[in-house]
């Protein structure tokens, strides 16, 4: 079963601000890699395992 995890706490495992998170969602290039589900207009929340897997792409360039 998939464990979802708030914005904010994406944040902290990716070590980064909300800000470059959403640019992260948005515009970064392994976008696709982060899983995300929106619950509300206001609230996203991301599958933990894609965080990770987003490290992974990043780190593999």
């Amino acid at each position: 079963m998939q464990k979802f995890i708030t914005a904010d706490e994406a944040c902290e495992i990716l070590k980064v601000s909300r800000k470059t998170l959403w640019v992260y969602v948005n515009e970064h290039r392994h976008r696709k890699a982060l899983t995300t589900y929106r619950i509300s207009h206001k609230k996203l929340l991301f599958c933990k395992q894609s965080v990770f897997n987003f490290i992974e792409k990043c780190k593999s360039i």
